[in-house]
């Protein structure tokens, strides 16, 4: 079994001969084999892509303004674009992934302080001490286009890995299926409430938290 074309034909998808010979001749039809063939071919194809995603982690103070405004409109977009490019300035390091040199993911850290950790977790409802928790995860997100191929978690795992042994704690606002998962699979739990916090819940978002065991 083989195919004529350029190597980059493979990468590009570009249009192949294909040939069946040998044993694969005797023991597949035509279209099994081809269709074994444009499988490895897409195998090739993956992978070659994984290889354009580059991450980078960095003090927001190294960066121009246009990449922190690039991060920010991978987050959102208007006024709520500004914000957060406001925001990710005053963060502890900013990471990012580029994918042909344009930003698709982003997750950084930020160290609150003790006032605004105390404010967050009353908010949030939780049984949880603000003080073991220094370092906050926070500004995931990843372009829709780019989802599913572990770049967002990759990412995170290099910001974790920046604080690593101390506890995390992670503010979502909506309970997005996506970073919900990342962060379980990263050993993040949903924090315990305090006994007299609402059954219903708080509209602070769903706290989850890393210890730094």
């Amino acid at each position: 079994m083989g195919g004529q074309g350029s190597p980059e034909g493979v990468l590009t998808g570009g249009e192949f001969k294909f040939t069946l010979e040998g044993k694969p001749a005797r023991e597949l039809s035509s279209d099994e084999g081809r269709a074994a063939f444009d499988e490895a071919c897409r195998i090739v194809r993956q992978r070659y892509d994984l290889t354009r995603y580059k991450a980078k982690c960095v003090r927001p103070a190294e960066c121009e303004p246009a990449l922190i405004k690039a991060m920010a409109a991978v987050l959102g977009d208007g006024a709520e674009a500004e914000a957060i490019e406001a925001s990710i300035r005053g963060a502890f390091r900013i990471g990012y992934t580029t994918y042909k040199k344009a930003i698709v993911a982003v997750a950084g850290l930020r160290k609150p302080r003790v006032a605004a950790r105390a404010a967050l977790f009353a908010r949030a409802g939780t049984s949880a001490d603000h003080k073991v928790f220094k370092n906050q995860l926070d500004w995931l997100g990843i372009h829709p286009d780019h989802r599913g191929k572990g770049q967002l978690s990759k990412l995170v795992d290099e910001m974790l890995a920046l604080v690593e042994g101390k506890p995390v704690f992670v503010l979502i606002e909506r309970d997005h299926e996506i970073v919900r998962d990342l962060l379980l699979m990263a050993g993040f739990l949903l924090a315990a409430a305090r006994p007299d916090a609402p059954s219903g819940g708080t509209d602070a978002g769903h706290l989850y938290l890393r210890d730094g065991g």
